[in-house]
């Protein structure tokens, strides 16, 4: 009996099967989103998912007409605080622009010609269940209806098109459509690209390299250089580098004085380690006898009830406490009087050097490769106890301008090309 493919193999075989060029767009790649949480995730999608052979996307209510730059952002990421105000310094520095907070209208839409297509595009996947097979069957059919309802209704012509994040369906799909119509496109940086090699054999390296490293805007607007001299899947001349957008308040870097710790935990794939950090934590301080408090920061996609479970059931846990608001990284910072930052795979690790504070970075030999913006990386008790003593003693090693600088390459925090770039 022939063995199934690993995960991100069965995921890369999918799309490989499933390829098709439908009116000039790569379905493939509109719908990897959705094959991303059928075939690695598992997910089990609500029952209304499945109406969606009735009803279709609608694009009528999109802006019309001509204008130098069109920009979109995924209204289903309303809630990330830090992403909206990407979204909205960019925004404003373009003068003759239109932009769209993407929701999902739907109008009712049956097609059989669709349906018949989709069901075509599944069958040669033969290492999925049924139930699998059928998810995709639907989302293929949402796909397909959604660029005959973007062919028919979109009404404008920008010279430029930003999206947010080109791996979102419909982003994919509207930056496929302006393609098509040559006009030039632009994929927002929202986070820091931890790309490694296309060689890369663990699960998580690969999985990350084929979801979030593929770009398919024709210009990746980047933070700072390290993007460009990293990101391997585009040239470099279609890199370029903008800046950080957002606030920035790394000069100087403020004197501890609360014991205060923010903690920031990366996304579900990397649970197991996240908890490895928490139990560093947990001992560290069982080990102290003044507690440092640790504020625990979830990523947004983590189970909130998973981590307070965890947390409950461990006596050492008793100065650890999960922040339950939407407030920001920066927000916390101010609110909580926060005196340094531990993160964990994550980008927060330079939003918090951004802010003035030292951030330590956890190390996991299955995390992405960070660059260190100073030597503030551990992954056990011992290391740990010597960085947080250096981060409160008087002669700390942790030097403002050599951080600046450090942070400068990583971020752009000296930079602001968006208004030269896309005016």
């Amino acid at each position: 009996m022939k063995n199934k493919p690993a995960n991100v193999d069965l995921l890369q075989q999918t799309l490989d099967q499933i390829a098709y060029n439908y009116k000039g767009y790569k379905v493939e790649q509109i719908a990897k989103s959705f094959l991303n949480y059928i075939v690695i995730k598992d997910f089990k999608f609500p029952k209304s998912f499945y109406s969606e052979v009735f009803y279709s996307m609608t694009f009528a209510k999109f802006p019309k007409g001509k204008c130098s730059t069109f920009l979109t952002f995924p209204a289903e990421y309303d809630f990330r605080k830090e992403y909206k105000e990407i979204w909205e310094h960019v925004s404003s520095k373009i003068n003759d622009k239109l932009t769209y907070s993407i929701s999902y209208p739907h109008k009712y839409k049956f097609s059989f010609r669709n349906c018949l297509l989709a069901l075509k595009l599944v069958r040669p996947l033969r290492d999925l269940g049924f139930s699998k097979k059928f998810q995709i069957w639907v989302s293929l059919v949402m796909v397909l209806k959604a660029i005959d309802s973007a062919e028919k209704e979109l009404q404008i012509l920008p010279a430029k098109y930003v999206c947010f994040y080109s791996a979102h369906w419909i982003e994919n799909l509207l930056t496929q459509y302006f393609k098509k119509r040559e006009v030039k496109t632009y994929n927002l940086q929202h986070g820091m690209f931890t790309f490694t090699s296309p060689d890369a054999r663990d699960e998580k390296t690969r999985l990350n390299n084929l979801l979030n490293n593929e770009i398919l805007s024709d210009y990746q607007l980047a933070w700072g250089e390290l993007t460009r001299n990293t990101l391997r899947t585009i040239t470099a001349s279609q890199i370029l580098v903008a800046g950080y957008p957002g606030a920035v308040d790394a000069s100087t870097f403020k004197l501890p004085q609360t014991r205060k710790c923010l903690v920031c935990l990366s996304r579900p794939l990397f649970n197991a380690e996240n908890k490895d950090l928490l139990s560093i934590l947990f001992a560290f301080n069982k080990s102290q006898n003044e507690p440092f408090s640790f504020l625990i920061k979830l990523h947004p996609s983590l189970n909130m009830q998973e981590y307070q479970n965890h947390i409950n059931q461990n006596e050492a846990a008793a100065h650890c406490s999960i922040h339950t608001g939407k407030a920001s990284i920066r927000e916390l910072i101010h609110k909580e009087n926060i005196d340094f930052c531990i993160s964990a795979n994550t980008t927060a690790y330079y939003e918090c050097y951004l802010n003035g504070l030292i951030a330590l970075r956890y190390h996991a030999s299955s995390f992405n490769e960070f660059y260190d913006i100073a030597h503030d990386a551990f992954s056990d008790q011992e290391k740990l106890e010597s960085l947080i003593a250096e981060i409160y003693s008087q002669s700390s090693g942790f030097k403002s301008s050599e951080i600046r600088r450090r942070l400068n390459y990583a971020i752009g925090c000296d930079e602001d090309r968006y208004a030269e770039i896309l005016n």
